[in-house]
This record gives C-alpha cells, sequence and structure tokens, in this order.
C-alpha cells in the first residue's frame, strides 16, 4: 500500500529528500573548571546564532570579567551572540558589565538579571533531532587525561604502544594549547617587580632624610645661684618730718602711728576643792620578803601605780621571810580624799583585785623587799566635790589678764593697720615687728567680784591696755632691696627671680626725738646667666655652642657644653633618633632654653 502511495505522489516530491532544520538558538552545559578558550573551541564550529550557556555558581569562567568580555568579542567577530544563564550573583554582576545579557532560570516566569527581548522565550535544550548538524559535534572523551609521565609508564607496562615521536607530538599539542591560552588572557603587573620597586624608593627616601634633613635640638638650663642684698633703711614719722620726705631721700620711707587699746576677758576655774563624797575601803596583804622583820606605825601610806593613796589604821608588824618563802600580813586600809598629784580621789578609789601598791615613804631598794597586794576589790568610793575660790586663785587671774593682753598686742595693732589699709584704699601698709617694734601702756585689771571662799566653779575678770606701734609702706621697702639686688648682681647675669616672702629685718636703732627708726633689711632672689637669644650674650653663647659642637657625638657635645660655666644642664634630642651625631649644617641645630623649677 505504501509503494501506491508513492506511485501516486509527484516525481519530484517523491525524490526529493527531507531538508535538515538547524536551530537559530543552542543550550551549552558549561563545566564547573572550564575555561573560556575550552568554551570557544565548542562553541565556534557550531552553526547557530545565539548560545546560551548554562554556568553553574563559582565557575571559572564567572571568575574575571575581562574573559567573559574577550569571549563575548570573539564570539561577536564570528557573528554569533551568548547568553548566560547562572544562580551566581558575582558571576552575574561581572557578565553584566561585560555586556552579556543573564538569564537566573529557564522557565517561562524566570526573572531575569537584565532586559529580556521576549519574556514568554522557554529556553530549553533542544531536542536532538532538531539539533542535529551536518558534522559529529565534539563530545567529552569519557577516559581519565594521562600526564606524559603516565604514558611513559604505560608505554614501560606494555599496556599501550610508545614511542617518541608520539611524545613529541603530545608536547606540541600541549604547548598548542598553552599558546591558545594566553591569547585570551591577559597578565597583571609582577608583584616581585612592584615589591622591589617600593623597597627600593623607601630606602632612598630614608637615606635622602637621613644625609639631607638630620637635626638636632638642645635644651639649656642657664646656671643659677640664690643671690642676697641687704640696706640700711630709716622708718621716719610721716607728720613729723613731711619736708624731709618730699624731697625723697634715699633708704628713707614713711612710718605711720598706729594706736589702738587692748582689751581682753578672762574665765578663770575656781582651784579649791571641798570633798563631801565617801572614802574607798579594802583590805590589802603586806609581803615582807626581807629577813628581818618591817613594824609600821598606823596610817603608813599605800599608793597605787595611778597615785591612788590609801593609809592603814593602825600598827603592824611584818615578821621576817623565812626559808619557806616570804610572809604576809592582811591590813585594813581607808582613801585618802585626794591622791599624790593633790586631786581628790573618792570613786577613783574603786580599785580592781590584784591592784600593786608600794610604800612612797620607803626608799626605792626597799620598795620591792615590803609591798601590798589587794586580793579583792577596794569599794565605797564616792565623789563629791564642791569648788571654791582660794587667795591664790585670785592672784592667778591677775597674772593671766596680763598675759593674755601682752599676747592680744600684735593681733590688735594688726587689725588697726587693716582699717588705715582701707580707709586708704590700699594693702601696702604692714606692722612693723621686732624686739622694741610695739609700746605698751600699764594694764587696767578689773576687780573679780569673788573673794576667798566663795564657793563658785568660775569667776570673769577684764582688763584693757593701750598699746602703739608703727606701719610702714612694703611695697617702698621691697623696691630699695630690689635695686639693692640689681647693684649685687654679675654683670653677666640676670635677675631670674626675686623671693619677697623672704624680706625680714632687724630694728637697730630708735631716735624718739625725730621719730624715726634704723632697721637692717634683706632680700634674697635667684641670678642667672643669660641665654636669651634676643640679648647680645645670650647670642654669642648661643652661636659660641653651635659653632663647637657641629659635627660631634652626642655625648662629646654634652660634655663641652655642661663644662661651660653659664650651662647648668643640658639634654639633647636628635633627629633621626638614631642619629649619633649632631648636625654640621648650624641652621639645623636648635638651642631651647629651659626654665629650671
Amino acid at each position: 500500500m505504501k509503494a501506491e502511495e508513492n506511485k501516486n505522489k509527484n516525481p519530484e516530491e517523491a525524490h526529493e529528500e527531507p531538508i535538515k532544520k538547524v536551530s537559530k538558538k543552542k543550550v551549552i552545559y558549561v563545566e564547573l573548571d572550564e575555561e573560556i578558550t575550552s568554551i570557544y573551541d565548542r562553541v565556534k564550529r557550531l552553526q547557530i546564532e545565539d548560545m546560551y550557556l548554562v554556568v553553574p555558581e563559582r565557575s571559572v569562567i564567572l571568575q574575571s570579567v575581562v574573559n567573559l568580555k574577550i569571549l563575548r568579542r570573539k564570539l561577536s567577530e564570528l557573528g554569533k551572540k551568548i547568553f548566560i544563564i547562572t544562580t551566581d550573583p558575582v558571576g552575574t554582576k561581572l557578565a553584566i558589565q561585560a555586556g552579556i545579557k543573564v538569564f537566573d532560570k529557564i522557565e517561562d516566569n524566570s526573572k531575569v538579571t537584565k532586559e529580556i527581548l521576549n519574556p514568554k522565550l522557554k529556553i530549553q535544550p533542544i531536542n536532538a533531532s532538531a539539533n542535529e548538524l551536518d558534522y559529529d559535534s565534539p563530545s567529552r572523551i569519557p577516559q581519565k587525561k594521562l600526564s606524559i609521565l603516565e604514558l611513559v609508564k604505560s608505554a614501560k607496562d606494555g599496556k599501550k604502544s610508545f614511542s617518541f615521536k608520539s611524545l613529541w607530538d603530545a608536547r606540541k599539542k600541549y604547548a598548542k594549547a598553552i599558546k591558545d591560552r594566553k591569547q585570551f588572557s591577559y597578565g597583571g603587573p609582577n608583584k616581585k617587580a612592584l615589591t622591589t620597586l617600593v623597597i627600593a624608593s623607601v630606602t632612598m627616601l630614608l637615606i635622602i632624610f637621613y644625609v639631607a634633613l638630620p637635626g638636632a635640638t638642645v635644651y639649656l638650663t642657664a646656671e643659677s645661684n640664690v643671690l642676697e642684698a641687704s640696706a640700711n633703711i630709716t622708718l621716719a614719722d610721716a607728720d613729723l618730718n613731711k619736708l624731709e620726705l618730699d624731697t625723697h631721700p634715699s633708704y628713707t620711707i614713711a612710718s605711720y602711728e598706729v594706736e589702738a587699746t587692748v582689751s581682753v576677758n578672762v574665765t578663770y576655774d575656781a582651784t579649791g576643792q571641798l570633798f563631801s563624797g565617801e572614802n574607798a575601803t579594802g583590805t590589802i596583804t603586806l609581803t615582807n620578803e626581807a629577813d628581818y622583820k618591817w613594824d609600821l606605825v598606823a596610817f603608813t601610806r599605800l599608793q597605787s601605780p595611778d597615785g591612788i593613796v590609801f593609809r592603814t589604821q593602825q600598827f603592824v608588824s611584818i615578821p621576817a621571810a623565812t626559808e619557806a618563802g616570804a610572809s604576809t600580813v592582811d591590813v585594813y586600809v581607808i582613801a585618802d580624799e585626794k591622791d599624790a598629784n593633790d586631786q581628790v580621789i573618792g570613786d577613783r578609789g574603786n580599785l580592781a583585785a590584784n591592784t600593786h601598791f608600794i610604800l612612797p615613804g620607803l626608799k626605792e631598794s626597799s620598795q620591792t623587799l615590803l609591798y601590798g597586794t589587794n586580793a579583792a576589790p577596794l569599794s565605797g568610793g564616792k565623789t563629791v566635790v564642791t569648788k571654791y575660790v582660794t587667795a591664790e586663785d585670785i592672784e592667778a587671774s591677775y597674772l593671766r589678764v596680763e598675759s593674755e593682753l601682752n599676747t592680744a598686742i600684735e593681733s590688735t595693732l594688726n587689725t588697726k593697720v587693716i582699717e588705715m589699709n582701707s580707709t586708704q584704699g590700699s594693702d601696702d601698709l604692714v606692722l612693723l615687728k621686732g624686739y622694741g617694734a610695739f609700746e605698751a601702756g600699764e594694764p587696767y585689771v578689773t576687780t573679780p567680784s569673788v573673794k576667798d571662799g566663795d564657793q563658785v566653779e568660775n569667776f570673769q575678770i577684764s582688763g584693757t591696755m593701750n598699746v602703739s606701734g608703727v606701719a610702714y609702706n612694703s611695697s617702698e621697702l621691697v623696691n630699695i632691696l630690689r635695686n639693692e639686688l640689681k647693684l649685687h648682681k654679675s654683670p653677666e647675669k640676670q635677675l631670674q627671680s626675686i623671693d619677697e616672702g623672704s624680706v625680714y629685718y632687724e630694728i637697730i636703732d630708735f631716735d624718739e626725738s625725730s621719730e624715726k627708726i634704723k632697721i637692717t633689711a634683706t632680700i634674697k632672689g635667684v641670678e642667672e646667666y643669660v641665654l636669651d637669644p634676643e640679648e647680645e650674650s645670650g647670642a654669642l653663647l648661643i652661636e659660641k655652642i653651635k659653632d663647637h659642637v657641629a659635627g660631634k657625638t652626642i655625648d662629646e657635645a654634652k660634655d663641652y657644653i655642661e663644662n661651660l660655666p653659664e650651662i647648668n644642664k643640658v639634654e639633647i634630642k636628635s633627629w633621626p633618633v638614631w642619629a649619633p651625631t649632631i648636625p654640621t649644617v648650624r641652621e639645623n641645630i636648635k638651642i631651647k632654653v629651659s626654665e629650671e623649677a
């Protein structure tokens, strides 16, 4: 029947062979480690215009944007277009940079990273019948790749024929493959050469710094010493010597009389005591360690370490010690009203057991042979004391008032000077102090309102006294002494500081007729050599130092500078820090002056 159908067909159609259709798109699966040279070789022989490369993540082809650009350009020269299907985010970015469209899926609803010409296009592997070519497509060899060493070994084992010609052909193929690969890649900069260049540049820069830019800073501390100057100065009463003071005589300053009244109030405690309490009593055991007996009269004193005194109440005889040991006798005792320090005993006589007592009437060597101890506490003492004024208290209160009046003279006159400064609107006036600087009148002491025997705890007593002194202008005094320091200063030195707090003086003469007081005043200051480059002597010294230390080692420079009489201390810092010498260029030597604390 088929034969009949063939007969009924057009003869031309019967002899016409079916046309093989070649797809215009091709899906190619790329291996993970496949190089672009291999991909190029696979693609260039296919008679297909659009190539879709399915590339796995972290594939070698997606590691370099340069290689992707080269592959696209080479295939474009052959009239082919490539598209990449991948889920590798880094590879996607690089492919887009290389100008290659990228798909992340091959389904109809795929999301793409770049615009798709036909969103409905479903990219699938083309069937073998539709993808058939007129020539055999290259295919992956299933056998394992063999190295040259393995080829030689297999030849020796007789597993495969081997010849030097085949080995030479294999070498040429390998060299050609390497050459083809190199034409698709561009080498980066030589890291070793770059590192060498950087090291050489840094070394050259350090050499320039070391040779051309060394520097040194020399820190100098000037030699200094304490300077003391004294002057005889006259304090002349401003009112009585006004005409003379108007001429501004040397070493004379005005003085001002200061008058005041000193007043004090004293509370004096009465010392008389009336004891109306009870005395402590008890038993004390007397111990005799001597080889003879000891007889004690009634009311013999026994004293504790705190001075509490007890007395025996009757005659007692303590036998001598025997071979068996010391002899003892118990005696009844009563505490005195006052202790060894004349203080009321009262409840202080309640002593604990085992208190040691001496007999203060015996000499010290005998007190170790005869002594007392209480086995039980001494008790019953009560303190009830009433104080009263004695004649001695009244006399002592007068002396206390006079003493406090004299003590208050200086503070009272100082208060008056402060008032004078406040009136003048300054604080220059100070009180002249020293032996004979103050004059005091007779003290007036009020009679206390108590008498001998009055039972009171204390009583009040007061007194007054007129006093006078002299004030002077401290600034004028310091200025005179400051000028004296300048006169005593060495010519090559300068005054570094003046200690105004060091001023002290001594009164040497009073002239009551002219109201003049002569004093010798002294002040201290510090003088030091001039190192200031703005001063002539300082500039000359600095130039001298630079001339002598240039080019020397740091130790030699320090030795030279420290031996200069003008220098107390020197410190040198060099740049670079490891530089062993001072620069030879004088401009690179800096001198700085340090102030010693």
